[in-house]
C-alpha cells in the first residue's frame, strides 16, 4: 500500500471597502408638465425632456471609490428597481430609475457590473433618470439607493 500527502489552504480577505464621495443631484429644476431628467454616468451632464427645464445648480453623478484589499475581479450592483424620493417635511414623492454605471464598469448582467482591482482605488460614477409626474409640490426631494460590491 503507498499513501501521499495533500495541502489544503485558504486565504481568508477582506472585503474591498466602498465609500459614497458624491450624491447624485438633479439640482434645480422646473416642471410645468410631467417628465423625466437623465445625469449621465460618465459626464454628470442633465438632459430634460419636455415639461422640465433645469433651473440652477450644479447635476452631478453620484461618485463612489472602491478600495481593492486585492488584485482580481470586484462586481458592483446597482439597483434595478425604481426609488422613491419623497419631499422633505411632505409625503409627496418622485422615482428615480434607470440607474446606469460609468463605462469604466463592464457590464455582466442582473444588475452587475464589473471591474478589475489592481493596488489603487477605483473610481466610478451613477447616474439615472428622474421621473417626475404632474403638478408636484415644490421643495427638496430625498430618497437613499444602495450599492454594493463583492470581491470575486
Amino acid at each position: 500500500m503507498s499513501s501521499s500527502t495533500g495541502i489544503a489552504s485558504v486565504e481568508i480577505a477582506e472585503p474591498s471597502a466602498l465609500m459614497a464621495l458624491d450624491e447624485l443631484d438633479f439640482a434645480d429644476i422646473l416642471v410645468t408638465a410631467p417628465g423625466t431628467a437623465i445625469i449621465n454616468p460618465n459626464t454628470s451632464v442633465m438632459t430634460t425632456s419636455p415639461g422640465l427645464t433645469y433651473a440652477s445648480g450644479t447635476p452631478t453623478a453620484a461618485l463612489f471609490q472602491i478600495t481593492p484589499t486585492k488584485r482580481g475581479s470586484i462586481f458592483i450592483r446597482i439597483p434595478q428597481a425604481p426609488v422613491t424620493l419623497t419631499r422633505v417635511s411632505g409625503t409627496e414623492t418622485v422615482t428615480v430609475s434607470n440607474w446606469t454605471i460609468s463605462s469604466n464598469a463592464q457590464l455582466v448582467g442582473g444588475g452587475r457590473h464589473k471591474v478589475v482591482a489592481g493596488n489603487d482605488p477605483i473610481l466610478f460614477r451613477i447616474g439615472g433618470t428622474l421621473n417626475v409626474g404632474a403638478n408636484p409640490k415644490m421643495g427638496i426631494y430625498m430618497g437613499t439607493f444602495e450599492v454594493t460590491v463583492e470581491n470575486q
